[in-house]
């Protein structure tokens, strides 16, 4: 088993909450979004830059479990 570079990060209640005021009441602004859940009106970039980073880890992780699924399924030349 390959060691985990980082502990997975579950979002917090209110990033939760950001997430579904952005694709709802909010119609997709972020600074909207960040008000309705709560944060400090200035502090919505910074919301965002950690909810993307969150995102490219679990997409990173999705990545090489897609890998390990596939690996054996590959056409091989000859």
């Amino acid at each position: 088993m390959l060691p985990e570079k980082r502990q997975k990060q579950e979002l917090s209640t209110q990033q939760k909450t950001f997430i579904n005021f952005l694709f709802g009441e909010a119609e997709g602004n972020p600074k909207k979004a960040g008000e309705l859940a709560g944060y400090a009106p200035s502090s919505y970039p910074k919301v965002v830059k950690a909810l993307k980073k969150a995102s490219k880890a679990h997409a990173g992780q999705a990545k090489v479990l897609k890998g390990v699924i596939n690996g054996g399924s590959k056409k091989r030349n000859g």
